[in-house]
């Protein structure tokens, strides 16, 4: 679902639709990921809800890349301490933030 303010600030071309959805775990079960190099994510300003709830206790994503231009400073700064204490370090570019876990600089 795109956040209220997305839709306010581009609402001429958007109508609602109902798609179907699955979770983190599901995902990494149906398809037997025990690793992961890249989680990409786009959500429109549910960027950080969703790295909320991906499950870092069963993977750790190398990389993470996502959009952090629809978050508010509060949640943008709450965002990237939260990578932080995950074991990421990160580049904050204009629209998406990359996020590189230090297991990647080990190596």
């Amino acid at each position: 679902m795109l956040s209220p303010d997305s839709l306010e600030k581009n609402g001429e071309c958007i109508e609602p639709l109902s798609v179907r959805c699955e979770t983190f775990d599901y995902i990494l079960k149906k398809y037997n990921i025990n690793q992961l190099e890249l989680l990409q994510i786009d959500a429109e300003g549910y960027d950080f809800e969703l790295l909320k709830i991906f499950p870092f206790s069963k993977i750790i994503p190398k990389v993470i890349h996502f959009e952090h231009i629809h978050l508010d400073i509060y949640h943008r700064n709450a965002c990237l301490e939260f990578l932080h204490q995950m074991g990421y370090s990160f580049v904050m570019e204009y629209f998406d933030i990359t996020a590189v876990h230090k297991s990647l600089k080990e190596n």
